[in-house]
């Protein structure tokens, strides 16, 4: 018996010293396996130093490196990123070489496990976080649904009672309990039906709203290469499994090659799978959703990263959906989200309903100049 742990991004079952995620791309430090970011340069946890790769040709450099000393990349000379939302090619590819520089020489010391941990583990007194399933100290682990101590020879949960491991339908590996893609032969048992995106029991061998035929079958995932800041939000950079071409993960289909994936889980997708059989979303829906947040409700311009009105037409926006609201709303007509205001005339947060500030007197109804409207109280 073996002890497995989550993937604190996506949930997804780990083997003990896997230090990548194959499902949605997170990386892990080797020495303590704590999560890190693309590109980083040095563990927050325990301080381990990487060396990073270079953009144009794949070999190793050292974090402090300008130039690569196998092909010559100049890494401070890199281009501009490329506009949101289009794919990425080689413009990105040298935009890395600046993000990798600016990660070497930035300051990186994050929180510690200590303190994120979800709970202490009994055998040791560690810090164990929920999500990883196991204490990185002495390896207890622990039952991923009621999260008691479970020991190796285990079957089930002592506590609960869920059955902790299960074989794998494909090619018999041993897995924990709710791992939907085996770690040994790479096959994805769907939790949803590709064709109607009814959701699927554990065994079903067809759907039973479309009578779709269910099939367990090894799925290739595209690897997140970096991250990419852009005007109204972070874009995610993958490489094709296929022909190594490097593209947005929200436009979902290889230039090159025809790859198609998930935006969300970055698994292979069929030409005829109208839905992802993992996460159960269309493909086409989650770009919209993604585009659409980020867009005016009143005009559709494109909207800064945490906007309180749209730059192009100056509608008022809720903080917390986005949704349009009126100078006088005391709380979002969608959401509920309370507002708090803001005095034009010396700046201190009223309530929605004051009609004096009691910091200088202000008389909002007798003013021309409404209260700003800033924040959800």
């Amino acid at each position: 018996m073996f002890r497995r742990r989550k993937c604190p991004s996506c949930d997804h079952r780990l083997a003990e010293q896997d230090d990548y995620c194959e499902a949605c791309g997170q990386e892990f430090c080797p020495e303590c396996l704590a999560p890190i970011a693309g590109g980083a340069t040095r563990c927050a946890t325990c301080g381990v130093e990487f060396e990073l790769a270079c953009p144009a040709c794949g070999a190793d450099v050292a974090a402090d490196s300008s130039t690569c000393g196998a092909c010559g990349y100049v890494f401070d000379e890199a281009a501009a990123p490329a506009e949101s939302g289009g794919i990425v090619g080689q413009a990105a590819s040298q935009a890395l070489g600046a993000t990798v520089l600016a990660l070497a020489q930035a300051p990186e010391r994050g929180p510690s496990l200590a303190d994120e941990a979800d709970a202490v583990c009994p055998s040791c007194e560690s810090p164990w976080l929920h999500a990883e399933g196991f204490c990185r100290a002495c390896g207890q682990a622990f039952c991923g649904r009621c999260y008691e101590p479970v020991d190796d020879e285990d079957e089930m949960c002592p506590s609960c009672g869920v059955r902790l491991y299960v074989d794998c339908p494909s090619c018999g590996f041993e897995l924990a309990a709710g791992t939907d893609i085996c770690p040994d032969c790479g096959a994805l048992s769907p939790a949803f039906c590709a064709h109607c995106g009814q959701p699927l029991e554990p065994g079903d061998v067809g759907c039973l709203s479309c009578e779709t035929r269910t099939v367990i079958k090894r799925r290739r995932s595209a690897r997140t290469a970096y991250r990419l800041p852009g005007e109204t939000r972070v874009i995610q950079i993958v490489s094709c499994p296929d022909c190594g071409e490097q593209f947005d993960a929200l436009e979902a289909v290889c230039s090159q090659c025809g790859f198609r994936l998930c935006p969300v889980c970055q698994i292979h997708l069929e030409a005829d799978e109208v839905y992802c059989p993992r996460c159960g979303r269309r493909p086409e829906a989650i770009a919209a959703e993604v585009l659409a947040a980020h867009t005016c409700p009143r005009c559709a311009a494109p909207l800064p990263a945490t906007p309180d009105a749209c730059p192009a037409c100056g509608q008022l926006l809720c903080p917390s959906c986005l949704a349009p609201v009126d100078e006088d709303d005391a709380a979002c007509p969608r959401c509920g989200a309370e507002f708090e205001l803001a005095c034009p005339a010396c700046g201190v947060s009223v309530s929605a309903d004051a009609t004096v500030c009691v910091a200088c007197g202000h008389d909002f109804e007798a003013s021309d100049l409404p209260a700003d409207q800033p924040e959800p109280g």
